[in-house]
């Protein structure tokens, strides 16, 4: 979806299971994988949100793909599951209710 707003070529884009926000997600997951509590996760993502910045000069919070969707304007079709074990079908869905292409 980024690059659909910064590229004028693209015609139209299939997103399969597709997250709103990656710091969402990775609580998500952990908290399914790990059943530990909220603070420990994000203690644990703060610091590996830390250490990513250092090392890598990227942000994780700069993934909230619904800033994009709200300026993507393509043809999209949106896929997702209710039984997707990784990408909960409610970011699909909100990425969808925002999206300004049609779809």
């Amino acid at each position: 979806m980024i690059y659909c707003v910064k590229d004028p070529s693209i015609s139209c884009a299939i997103y399969d299971s597709p997250f709103s926000s990656l710091m969402k997600l990775a609580k998500q997951i952990a908290k399914l994988k790990t059943g530990l509590p909220k603070f420990i996760i994000s203690g644990a993502l703060t610091l590996i949100k830390s250490i990513i910045h250092s090392k890598a000069n990227f942000d994780l919070e700069d993934m909230e793909i619904t800033q994009y969707a709200e300026k993507c304007t393509v043809p999209a079709l949106f896929l997702a599951s209710k039984k997707d074990s990784f990408t909960n079908y409610r970011h699909t869905e909100k990425l969808n209710n925002v999206y300004k292409g049609s779809k």
